[in-house]
């Protein structure tokens, strides 16, 4: 069935981009550098998103559906969910910090003094490369929007995800960069995959980009040669060079199909088709 369009969300969208940066946050201080900077990434889920499961056993989750942001030490003797509304970016990661520096990270932070806990953490974050940034305004999220957002986040990923089993060869798990609060996987052309310097391809969905209206479906391939010509595009996408090099496929043109999570798949399979021709 046809899905709902996301107009007019922004304030919804910054307080799930925000609060997913936390998710991330928790993700970089805790495990060990990876390979593509997995570490840094979270973890899709139906209603949300989740840091996984830490070192120590616990884990972090974003509901979308609930609006809250949740902790779980790994005996569940320790626990929060923390509601996302009336909070600020800042205030949200204090009071998760506070909940786990009662366990994950009682090393860290179980002689900060109240109030100092993101501080602490963010001078350690800063430290491994990044920290939070600055902080922002008062969460304002509609709960109804935030839902229909993790519904179709979920329909989304399947569509990929049923792609990329289709796929031989090396690919990186589907995943959300909290950063640009994108979904994206990266399949390898060759035996090499670190992303930097080996050939693949990167198909995901972004729900906003400052310069492209409204969210979108999206693959380009990495390097392009030195010349060639445009590849063959799905019906209804189109050929981005502003934003980024590759293809764009509008969300306006997935939600109103009959079968999104196929229509999703056949994309994603016709951009790799039109992509695979231009790396070795």
């Amino acid at each position: 069935m046809p899905l709902p369009l996301l107009e007019d969300w922004e304030s919804t969208r910054t307080a799930l981009h925000q609060s997913t940066q936390i998710v991330g946050a928790v993700r970089r201080l805790l495990l060990p550098e990876r390979e593509n900077h997995l570490h840094l990434a979270a973890i899709p889920l139906p209603y949300g998103l989740s840091s996984g499961v830490l070192p120590d056993g616990s884990q972090v989750d974003l509901d979308y559906k609930d609006l809250t942001l949740s902790y779980t030490s790994v005996d569940a003797t320790v626990d929060a969910s923390i509601p996302l509304v009336g909070q600020t970016k800042h205030s949200l990661a204090e009071e998760l910090f506070e909940v786990m520096a009662k366990s994950t990270l009682k090393d860290m932070l179980g002689d900060a003094e109240e109030g100092t806990l993101t501080a602490t953490v963010n001078a350690a974050l800063e430290e491994k490369g990044s920290g939070l940034g600055e902080d922002g305004d008062t969460f304002e999220p509609d709960v109804e929007t935030a839902g229909s957002f993790a519904d179709i986040a979920w329909i989304i990923f399947q569509g990929i995800a049923r792609f990329r089993a289709r796929l031989e060869g090396f690919q990186t798990p589907l995943v959300v960069w909290p950063h640009g609060f994108d979904l994206s996987t990266l399949w390898f052309a060759t035996e090499k995959h670190n992303e930097t310097e080996d050939p693949h391809i990167n198909v995901g969905f972004a729900p906003y980009t400052e310069g492209i209206a409204g969210p979108y479906l999206y693959a380009y391939a990495y390097p392009y040669p030195e010349t060639y010509d445009e590849p063959r595009l799905p019906e209804g996408a189109t050929w981005e060079t502003d934003a980024f090099t590759g293809i764009l496929l509008s969300y306006s043109t997935i939600a109103r199909q009959l079968d999104p999570e196929t229509y999703v798949q056949e994309a994603c399979q016709a951009m790799y088709a039109g992509l695979r021709p231009l790396l070795p």
